[in-house]
């Protein structure tokens, strides 16, 4: 697979994965886990007003977990890195 098709195949992934976690959190809007990998997602897509969106919401639902979200705030305009401590 050449760079234009893996790009394609992981921008369709990506869609797919924001239509199910989109109607996840329309189900479970108080679910901070579901916010957060959410805002994630919008980050990989680079759609960072719905990243930053989310992680708010994340945040309010959730506070304990302040510095995990603190930190992806600050990152948000920066490349991800792999973060399953949530």
């Amino acid at each position: 697979i050449n760079t234009k098709d893996n790009d394609k195949v992981k921008n369709d992934y990506f869609k797919q994965a924001l239509i199910e976690l989109s109607f996840v959190h329309s189900t479970l809007p108080n679910e901070a886990l579901v916010a957060y990998k959410l805002a994630s997602l919008c980050k990989k897509m680079n759609k960072l007003d719905y990243a930053l969106r989310y992680f708010t919401i994340a945040h309010d639902l959730n506070p304990k977990d302040n510095n995990l979200i603190k930190n992806a705030l600050e990152r948000l305009d920066k490349p991800d890195v792999p973060d399953d401590s949530f």
